[in-house]
């Protein structure tokens, strides 16, 4: 479900240029989305524990990154809309 919300959002960008980041509703998906990943991010590490988790392999280090990179790009995306 996550998967398919975030390919229409990307979709919708690609169709109608970067004026979909105006649209609260826009915002308010991507709030919504960054929010579950974090959270199912924080769960895994709770139930793993720190260490476990990045010495786990290196598909956890790198959602670790990507999950990072995500909400860097949300939060400049938030400053530099407002």
């Amino acid at each position: 479900m996550l998967l398919l919300i975030s390919v229409i959002l990307i979709i919708l960008t690609l169709i109608k240029g970067y004026e979909i980041e105006e649209n609260p509703f826009f915002f308010i998906v991507e709030i919504l989305i960054n929010l579950v990943i974090f959270i199912d991010f924080c769960f895994r590490l709770k139930l793993l524990g720190l260490k476990r988790y990045f010495y786990g392999g290196l598909w956890n280090l790198i959602d670790f990154i990507v999950i990072v990179v995500c909400l860097i790009l949300f939060i400049l995306m938030a400053i530099s809309s407002s």
